[in-house]
Parts: C-alpha cells; sequence; structure tokens
C-alpha cells in the first residue's frame, strides 16, 4: 500500500520495461522476507515439511502474489487526475491484490498458536488463544471486504465522476483505520494470552536450578519472551500516532474539509508494526535452529549408547524414592505416572523422529509442586531436555 501511495504523489508514468522489472523482479526476490526464507530453508536443510516452516513458506509466497498483482497498476489506463486514477486503479491493488495480502497476515497470525500449541499439549489450556486467534483473523477479513467494496470514482449518468471522491474517501478512511485501531488492540491482546500461557504452563514449570542448567530451555525461554515483548512494545508505540490520524480523519469528515488526506504517514506506522511482527517470527525459529545444533554438540548432553528394541527412554524421577534417577522403557512408562516425565532421548541428534509426548503433562506439576522440597538431585547425571521436541513441534 505504501508503494502504491508513493506512486499516487508521482504524476510521471515509468518506462514499461522498467514496469516490467519491478513486477517480477521486485515483487518476490526484493520482498523483504525474501532472505529470510532463505535463510530459514538453509538452516532446515532436509526439514522443510515442519507444520511452521509451511507457514513462513506460505507467509512469504502469498505477500509476493499481491505485490506482483499490485506491480501492474502503472499499466492501467488513467481517467481522473486524482488517485487513484480510476476505479480500477483501486479495484486491482487493493481488491484482487487484498486477497493475497491479507491471507498472508492470516497465515502469519496463526505462527504464535502453533509454536504454543505445539509446547503445550493440553489443549484446554490454550482455548482462549484459539479464539483471540480468530477473532483476529475476522479483523483482517473486515479491512479486506472494506476495502474491495470501495468504489472512489461513482457513477453520475452512467459515467464515473469524483464529484464525491472526496467525502466518499473520507468515509472510506475513517472506517479503514477505526479497524486498524480495533486490530492493534486484538493484536497486543493476542501477545499477551500468548505470553502468559508461556509463563503459567511452561516457563514457571522450569524455575529450578537442575532445568535452569540446560541451555537450550534458557534460550528457548528468552527468545519466546523478547519476541512477544517486543512485538507489544511496537503496537504500544504505534498505537498513538495511528489514534491520532483516525481523529484527524474524522476532523476532516466533520467540517468538511477537502483536501487529501495523508494516509501515506499512517501506512508506514502500521506497515512497520507488521512487518516487525513478522519479521520476528522467522527470527525465532532461525535462532531455535541455531540453540539446537549448539545445544547438540554440548559436552554435556547424554546420548544413550545402546537403546532397546522400543526405542524410546523417558528420564523419570521419583519424589518418593533417594535414587537419582531411573530409566524406564515407554512400555512401563503407564505403571507409574506420577513419575516426573522430563523427556524421551534420542541417540542421535540429527533423527526427525519423535513422540507427541507431554512436555510438562498434569502429574509433573502436582508432584513436583507437592514434593520439590523435599527431593535430591544427583550432579553426577547431566539432565538434558530432547531438543529436538521443542524445536520440531515449534
Amino acid at each position: 500500500m505504501q508503494v502504491i501511495l508513493n506512486r499516487g504523489e508521482n504524476f510521471t508514468i515509468p518506462l514499461t520495461v522498467d514496469i516490467y522489472q519491478t513486477i517480477y523482479c521486485n515483487s518476490f526476490f526484493t520482498n523483504q522476507y525474501f532472505v529470510w526464507v532463505c535463510l530459514l530453508l538453509l538452516v532446515n536443510k532436509g526439514n522443510w515439511k515442519r507444520p511452521v516452516i509451511i507457514v513462513l513458506i506460505l507467509h512469504w509466497l502469498f505477500r509476493s502474489m499481491g505485490d506482483f498483482i499490485t506491480n501492474h497498476r502503472d499499466l492501467l489506463p488513467r481517467k481522473f487526475n486524482q488517485w487513484p486514477y480510476s476505479n480500477e486503479g483501486w479495484t486491482i491493488p487493493f481488491g484482487v491484490a487484498g486477497i493475497f495480502w491479507y491471507l498472508s497476515e492470516i497465515i502469519g497470525d496463526w505462527y504464535p498458536l502453533l509454536r504454543t500449541k505445539a509446547i503445550v499439549s493440553n489443549s484446554k489450556k490454550i482455548v482462549m488463544i484459539y479464539v483471540i486467534c480468530i477473532f483476529y483473523n475476522l479483523v483482517k477479513v473486515a479491512q479486506f471486504f472494506n476495502n474491495i467494496t470501495f468504489i472512489p470514482f461513482k457513477e453520475v449518468n452512467g459515467e464515473p465522476s469524483d464529484i464525491s471522491y472526496f467525502q466518499d474517501f473520507g468515509t472510506h478512511a475513517i472506517r479503514q483505520w477505526g479497524i486498524v485501531i480495533l486490530q492493534l488492540i486484538v493484536s497486543f491482546i493476542y501477545d499477551l494470552a500468548v505470553i502468559r500461557t508461556f509463563k503459567t504452563q511452561i516457563f514457571n514449570k522450569i524455575k529450578n536450578d537442575m532445568l535452569k542448567k540446560n541451555t537450550f530451555i534458557t534460550n528457548f525461554k528468552f527468545i519466546s519472551e523478547y519476541r512477544i515483548k517486543f512485538s507489544m512494545m511496537a503496537t504500544i508505540v504505534s498505537f498513538p500516532f495511528i489514534f491520532g490520524f483516525s481523529f484527524l480523519c474524522v476532523s476532516q469528515m466533520i467540517n468538511r474539509r477537502k483536501g487529501e488526506i495523508p494516509m501515506e504517514s499512517a501506512e508506514i506506522i502500521r506497515q512497520c508494526v507488521l512487518n516487525i511482527n513478522y519479521t520476528l517470527m522467522y527470527i525465532d525459529q532461525i535462532l531455535l535452529r541455531f540453540f539446537v545444533d549448539r545445544n547438540n554438540r554440548s559436552k554435556y548432553q547424554y546420548i544413550n549408547p545402546s537403546p532397546l528394541s522400543a526405542g524410546h527412554y523417558r528420564l523419570k524421577f521419583n519424589p518418593s524414592s533417594n535414587t537419582s534417577s531411573q530409566y524406564e522403557t515407554a512400555s512401563n512408562a503407564t505403571k507409574h505416572h506420577k513419575y516426573f516425565e522430563l523427556e524421551k532421548i534420542i541417540s542421535n541428534s540429527n533423527s526427525t523422529s519423535y513422540s507427541k509426548s507431554t512436555l510438562f503433562n498434569d502429574s509433573y506439576s502436582n508432584t513436583y509442586s507437592n514434593n520439590y522440597s523435599n527431593s535430591r538431585y544427583s550432579e553426577k547425571t547431566p539432565m538434558t531436555k530432547n531438543n529436538n521436541y521443542y524445536y520440531l513441534n515449534s
């Protein structure tokens, strides 16, 4: 949208060669997410079928397809002096292209939910996040319909006219930026719900010295918290500017003043907030991959030298016993449901085979909180998480 507005201020028509170069090159390869996608695929070589990887690829692809359609705007005929110069000049860049733009945003908005769902296995704990995410998507859909149903040049005697151009555009701007304000509020609530779920279901349960020794857990907690907090901070900073611009639109309509509403400045702020949030998704996954590889090379990592036929082991802790730890096969795990389940150890750290075991189940929560003060952990056996579980499921 920002590019369109910049073009609207420039009445010169670019050369056809430049137009096609913009259409076919800039749309996909100079997209701000293209470099991140390439880096993401590089560090996840051979493991591209994970849900979050697919989400990030689709986010870039649909965003680029929207830009591809928008970049055709200079090939459209101009019928009026006011931007967007024709009804087609609005319908194609904001209508057809908007389908892919908002679809890209909706797909990207599901990333925090997928990350939360992968770690918090109890679906009842994240019902509210589902509700907020769906409502957030509906706000984006409303924003799309507001754009696609707007006609800048109404017909008079069967011909498009710019008689009511300023009034109609002002009314549209009020609706549009009112939806943007609602979008920012819901986005903030969404981030708040995600980080609260992380804290109550995960982070608050790993605040003991033994689990803090796992560098991957520490790094996972760090990037998850600060990714969301940085996103919330960007939303808070942008809110006064967006609200002020919306007030300007309303004031101009009430006073019936003619003149172009400066949408460009407010749109830059809106796009900046979105770009920050979506760029952090790619950085989040790249850092997780980096921490997984580094932690797997750590000298403290435990590698099971002789796996049994069952192939799956879990580190268990019995609070009622003085023994530091014991290993049991998965077939016997159901007999000791009160034990502290930490992980399924995979002897090959590069293996992508994993089970959908619960990271912190209810039995852990109850047993750990009641018996931690009476428990003693042995320092002889380093305790490590199955880092592949965190990363492959997130």
